[in-house]
Order: structure tokens, then sequence, then C-alpha cells
């Protein structure tokens, strides 16, 4: 499985291509908790930044890769929300690796118990 392409920066989305999403992206700027298990078992947390959120997914900033196709928890305690997602993509950029999650089928977001 691997771990994160090797792009340096991001890419963003031409003029006119926003509409592409399947649900509009509010920004953030808030601290995120994400927890995976590795293909050892053994589980995985990093602390980093949310940039944006819809109802199916979001766009972190973290300070270490996590695996293409991951199951992963993510908790952002600010807006007292949490979801279990799949991560699309891991690319490295300047600030960290920048992370893509899709909200599992059916869940999407649900009230944390933090806040």
């Amino acid at each position: 499985m691997p771990l994160c392409d090797d792009t340096h920066g991001l890419r963003f989305m031409p003029p006119g291509e926003e509409g592409l999403r399947r649900q509009e992206r509010r920004q953030l700027h808030a601290r995120a908790i994400v927890n995976w298990e590795d293909a050892s078992g053994k589980l995985c947390r990093v602390r980093g930044l949310c940039r944006n959120y819809s109802d199916t997914g979001a766009g972190l900033v973290l300070p270490e890769p996590v695996p293409v196709r991951a199951l992963v928890g993510i908790e952002i305690p600010e807006l007292a929300l949490k979801a279990t997602a799949t991560v699309r993509y891991c690319r490295r950029g300047l600030k960290g690796f920048y992370v893509g999650l899709a909200a599992t089928s059916g869940t999407g977001w649900q009230p944390s118990a933090r806040g």
C-alpha cells in the first residue's frame, strides 16, 4: 500500500472546475486528530490541521504520511465532529503531507464527545 506520492506542493482546481466536487467544501483552520492501524496492526495517531471539510470528506495537512486507502478515524475537536474515512490521496507538500479523506458510505460526520 503506497504511503504518499512524490508531488512537492498542491494542485488546485482551475477556475470553473470547483463544481466537480460532490459537496461544497467549507474552509477551516482547525486542529484535527487522525487514527489508523498500520500494516502490523499498531495503532497510529497524528495531530494536524483540517483545512476544509464537507459532508463527505476533508482536506488535512499532517506532519507525517498516512497510507492511501487506509481506513482512518478523524476528529475535529473545535467543531465537536468525528468521522470514519478512507484516505484518497497523500501528497508531500511544503508544509507537510496534504491528505484527502472521503467519509465512509452512510456515516459522514457524527457529534464528538469532545468540544
